[in-house]
């Protein structure tokens, strides 16, 4: 045939299956490509026979290899050349799937009367191969997870992927300060302007009361550099000052909160339209906690004035 070479690939049906034996062709032009036969052998495959091609090709195993373990589970001990009739295969092409077979444990070579004769496992013993990959999986997995902090120690602060994550609407938002709330004994850096808070709308404060009170259960405290303003002055005086420390800066307009927590950033933008990013980047962080902290030993405590606490019950001004 010159430049092309064809082979078939018998998959053997049970014994009184209709077929008997059913042939799948493959052609080989540089590559291996379906032709008509083997399309019309698969539409004639009977469910059964499908389900146990789909199963065994779930163990990694190829159309011939499942030829030539299904042709030696039907014949028991035989020698090369038998298995390769009984699945339609060469010889020396059936030699090289036997081999494969016994380097996955699935076929056991024997010597009978100087003869090499090969044996296929029982079904059940693939289901206790599969047992042991999972072992042996588990194992790997946990000698994996020890040495993780090992790895992430070697890598450099520059090599490390940082992380970006966006945020819309009022749950977003709130998925946001939840997050810190995962990050137990870490203490919030911020930088807030009150005015352009959330915590304004009545839906969101009983919900941002909630948010305070297990904070401080947590032992997460608020470093806050904050805006002066009535807005400000009335919405300290209205919250817990449990596990807080703010101190104050004048003359600052700033329509987001920036908040530094553990390895994290969130910059939110909640007055108007609901946004928010957490950035998971060392530099990125490590920037903001010390523009946060140079500012920190610079600046006042805030002061809440004695007007300001006497309207802390009030509602806020329109």
């Amino acid at each position: 045939m010159g430049f092309f070479r064809s082979w078939s690939i018998a998959l053997i049906a049970p014994r009184g299956g209709v077929g008997g034996v059913s042939v799948l062709r493959w052609t080989c032009n540089r590559r291996l490509v379906y032709n008509r036969a083997m399309k019309d052998d698969i539409a004639r495959m009977g469910d059964t026979q499908r389900e146990v091609v789909v199963a065994l090709e779930s163990l990694g195993l190829t159309h011939a290899e499942i030829a030539v373990y299904q042709a030696s589970l039907a014949l028991g001990p035989r020698p090369a050349s038998v298995i390769a009739e009984r699945a339609g295969l060469k010889r020396s092409h059936t030699y090289n799937i036997l081999s494969s077979l016994q380097k996955k444990g699935i076929v056991q070579e024997i010597i009978k009367n100087s003869v090499r004769h090969f044996s296929c496992c029982q079904p059940t013993a693939l289901v206790g191969m599969i047992n042991n990959q999972l072992e042996d999986l588990t194992v790997k997995k946990k000698k994996l997870e020890r040495v993780v902090p090992l790895l992430e120690n070697l890598r450099g602060p520059l090599s490390k992927k940082p992380k970006v994550r966006f945020y819309q609407g009022q749950q977003g938002i709130q998925e946001i300060w939840e997050e810190i709330l995962r990050t137990p004994n870490e203490a919030m850096y911020s930088i807030v302007d009150l005015e352009f808070s959330w915590s304004r709308d009545e839906e969101m404060r009983h919900w941002l009361k909630s948010f305070i009170q297990r904070r401080e259960d947590k032992n997460i405290w608020w470093y806050a550099i904050a805006v002066r303003s009535p807005t400000c002055d009335r919405e300290l005086a209205k919250r817990s000052a449990r596990r807080r420390h703010v101190k104050v800066i004048e003359g600052l307009r700033l329509p987001a909160e920036i908040t530094v927590f553990g390895t994290k950033a969130a910059l939110t933008s909640t007055k108007e339209e609901m946004v928010g990013v957490v950035i998971e980047n060392e530099p990125i962080v490590d920037t903001l906690r010390a523009i946060h902290q140079y500012l920190w030993h610079s600046l006042p405590d805030y002061e809440i004035t004695d007007a300001a606490e006497s309207l802390a019950s009030s509602p806020p001004a329109e």
